[in-house]
């Protein structure tokens, strides 16, 4: 008959006794501490992520206020960033001087009524047999209005150099002149009369 050794009993009681505090099932504190743990994390995360958004917000708005307009003058945007259509486009605007020559009627309007047309690039004079020829630039229309009269007309056009074409109503007069658009200004010119 063999009998176990003293020495086993114990350690297998010592190995049961050592487990016991692992596997411990938590406590109703201990719970109630982690789930208010757990949600000071969640509102310090939402916290952090509102400030975040709000801080975004303010400098992106701050650099479109300060990066598109400066003192009321509107100016370029960021690299690669298209302008807003008003700091790409500026204004013609004027009157059709009526085609009455030194004698004035009394019935004249003090501004003729016709279409002005808007076409991009300058007038030139080209030679020919006999003399010169004014050349128009070979070009869509960018614009073009009908005016009646005593009424100004008004272009909006890119800038850039243009010339303006006025077809008087009632005739075949025609007048040309050559403006130069800036971006975010108005030019006024009037179409002098060419039959004095």
């Amino acid at each position: 008959m063999q009998s176990a050794s003293p020495s086993a009993a114990p350690e297998a009681e010592i190995s049961a006794e050592a487990a016991a505090p692992l596997a411990a099932v938590p406590s109703a504190a201990a719970e109630a501490l982690i789930a208010e743990a757990r949600a000071r994390a969640r509102r310090r995360r939402w916290k952090t992520a509102t400030a975040a958004v709000i801080a975004a917000a303010a400098v992106g708005g701050g650099l479109v206020v300060t990066g598109v307009f400066d003192g009321g003058r509107t100016t370029g945007g960021g690299q690669g960033r298209p302008l807003p259509l008003a700091a790409r486009t500026g204004e013609v605007t004027g009157y059709l001087d009526p085609c009455i020559g030194a004698v004035l009627a009394r019935d004249t309007p003090a501004f003729a009524a016709g279409t002005v047309t808007a076409l991009r690039g300058r007038q030139t004079w080209q030679r020919s047999a006999d003399g010169y020829r004014l050349r128009l630039p070979a070009t869509a229309p960018a614009a073009r209005e009908h005016v009646a009269k005593n009424q100004a007309f008004a272009l909006n056009l890119a800038a850039g150099g243009y010339t303006l074409v006025a077809r008087y109503d009632g005739g075949s007069v025609v007048n040309v002149i050559d403006v130069t658009v800036r971006a975010g200004r108005v030019v006024r010119q009037n179409f002098p009369d060419i039959c004095k």
